[in-house]
């Protein structure tokens, strides 16, 4: 046999390399011809073209580095990713939050019965009841809940609904007088606000509560400076009184239209405002809270004494016939009936202090004596008479191991023959003489501990007009308020003949105006 093998037509060669995948001859199709179809042909030619577009797109992507021919899809594609991831995260941290808060806000009620529990002294240290008030607190706090409301501080209509407001002289406006019961957020979502009583000064009572300023201008809420100084200079023009002569209506309401923009128009006065409204919407009326579908702690655990459940803002008491008490029903919990208690926290001490006005505005450091020893308390500026001050830790020791008790120390405030508190402000009476106020004048003003400054009053200034001067008021964390001077126009006893006849001059060419007219019509309405 020679060397070249003899083989029939159509058998493929014994031994022949198999083209590799993608090479032309497999992209060919079928080697023999005889078994090509159409279909055979067109789909060689098909790929014949591909082929010689991917060599196309070969020889434009630069030489070397063919990823980088898909690189910008990649980042693409790794940035999409890592926002999707972010989504995510984000949505099943939103989802948690949620679930979390369902099975947290029934709770809140069990809370609010633990804490009217404290505050009737039924819930002393150590105590079988303390015990699971904590595991039950401590349990909610480990879920992220965080309870909010403490007397003392600022009213905030984002944080706190006002169910009470008592007008306290001496004491700083919007302060908390009282936490009816705590609020309670979860992360960044409020569960509920906590209900207070608020102070509230005279005016705040009896003024601005009754006047929507921004009615009064015809604007909303969330108007602009710029769109309050448009609106009241248009009503001003309209209800001047030198454009309305003899009448009182229109110098009523252009009385009415000055007030209004002088609050709104001062940022921190439309600030106060406001919360005073948002206040107002809270309701003036003490509840014990509760109520509806909201299920209590003598709710929960009612059936253990044979009573059922019990109606909120009712008075509490865990002594049970028979002297069985709250600890021994609950002795399971402390090795059974009748155990001996555990460390109990010692009583609070009671303590006063008392501050001349300047001190009280500008903050000290008093020294006190307890069973601990000497204690120095650090009272912060601005503090209002009556207000109390909290010393943790300083009251008198325990009687068996646990927690000293605290100082509660009393703030009294000594009044000033010249200033009073109006929350952050600091008001005084300015007397004026007849001349000054009708010709204008440049006055001397003092100020609490500094020098005098120098107020400008203006020509035709009435009785009771408030002047402001920035700045000069009481300066706490709060901020810093400003001296409100109201002008008192002097009249003067005794008149020499000269000063008689100059007024009775006066008399006879000033305009003829009767400022009781509007006063008479009005007592006839």
């Amino acid at each position: 046999m020679s060397n070249e093998e003899q083989r029939t037509p159509g058998e493929d060669p014994i031994g022949d390399e198999v083209p590799a995948a993608g090479s032309a001859a497999n992209a060919a199709g079928p080697a023999p011809e005889e078994g090509l179809t159409v279909d055979d042909i067109l789909g060689a030619e098909q790929n014949e073209d591909a082929l010689a577009a991917d060599s196309e797109g070969a020889a434009a992507a630069p030489s070397g580095a063919p990823e980088d021919f898909y690189l910008e899809d990649l980042r693409r594609i790794t940035a999409e990713y890592a926002n999707y991831r972010k989504r995510t995260e984000a949505n099943a941290a939103i989802e948690k939050q949620r679930l979390t808060a369902a099975v947290v806000s029934p709770l809140l009620t069990v809370l609010d019965d633990f804490d009217r529990a404290e505050a009737h002294g039924d819930l002393e240290e150590g105590s079988a009841f303390a015990t699971i008030a904590q595991k039950v607190r401590g349990a909610l706090e480990r879920f992220g809940l965080e309870s909010f409301g403490e007397v003392g501080e600022l009213f905030d209509p984002q944080l706190h609904e006002a169910i009470a407001q008592v007008p306290v002289p001496g004491t700083e406006q919007h302060t908390v007088l009282d936490v009816i019961e705590r609020g309670y957020r979860l992360g960044d979502v409020e569960l509920r606000p906590a209900k207070v009583a608020v102070a509230v000064g005279q005016m705040a009572s009896q003024d601005w509560l009754e006047k929507d300023f921004y009615q009064i201008l015809g604007v909303s809420k969330d108007a602009s400076e710029a769109e309050l100084k448009k609106t009241y200079r248009k009503l001003a023009r309209q209800h001047h009184p030198d454009s309305n002569e003899g009448n009182p209506a229109a110098e009523a309401k252009f009385k009415e239209i000055s007030e209004a923009y002088s609050v709104l128009s001062d940022k921190d006065q439309r600030a106060e405002y406001d919360q005073i409204r948002a206040m107002r919407s809270g309701g003036a009326r003490f509840t014990s809270g509760g109520g509806g579908g909201n299920q209590g702690f003598e709710d929960v655990f009612g059936g253990m004494f044979g009573g059922g459940g019990g109606g909120r803002g009712q008075q509490y008491s865990y002594q049970q016939a028979g002297g069985q008490s709250f600890e021994d029903l609950f002795g399971m919990f402390g090795g059974g009936a009748g155990a001996p208690r555990g460390p109990q926290k010692g009583r609070d001490v009671q303590a006063s202090t008392t501050l001349d006005f300047e001190t009280a505005v500008n903050g000290k450091t008093v020294t006190l004596q307890s069973e601990a020893g000497t204690v120095k308390v650090k009272i912060p500026a601005g503090v209002s008479d009556g207000q109390k001050i909290k010393v943790r830790g300083k009251g008198e020791m325990s009687p068996n191991g646990g927690p000293a008790g605290d100082i509660i120390l009393t703030v009294s405030v000594r009044k000033h023959p010249v200033f009073e508190r109006d929350g952050q402000n600091l008001r005084l009476k300015l007397p004026v003489t007849f001349s000054e106020a009708a010709l204008g004048a440049t006055v001397e003003v003092p100020t609490l501990g500094g020098d005098p400054v120098r107020l400008k009053v203006q020509p035709g200034t009435p009785s009771g007009r408030v002047l402001r001067v920035k700045g000069r008021g009481v300066k706490s964390a709060k901020g810093l308020g400003d001296l409100l001077a109201e002008v008192q126009i002097v009249v003067p006893s005794h008149l020499s003949d000269e000063a008689r006849a100059a007024l009775e001059a006066f008399r006879e060419v000033e305009p003829q105006e009767n400022p009781r007219e509007d006063l008479l019509a009005r007592a006839k309405s």
